[in-house]
């Protein structure tokens, strides 16, 4: 019998460690996408490392 795999992610933990490692990206309007880009890498990274059903 197998277990399926959950994935619970603590989002504002990953947006605030995401733009203090990264360098300072900005669009071309002036705001801030380090955070965003960051945070979408990470979760990728754990949900391929994962591999989540759910």
């Amino acid at each position: 019998m197998s277990k399926d795999k959950f994935l619970i992610i603590d989002g504002s933990s990953i947006f605030f460690r995401a733009f203090y490692a990264l360098p300072l990206l900005m669009n071309k309007e002036g705001i801030y996408t380090n955070a965003v880009y960051g945070f979408i890498n990470m979760v990728q990274n754990t949900v391929d490392e994962y591999d989540p059903e759910y």
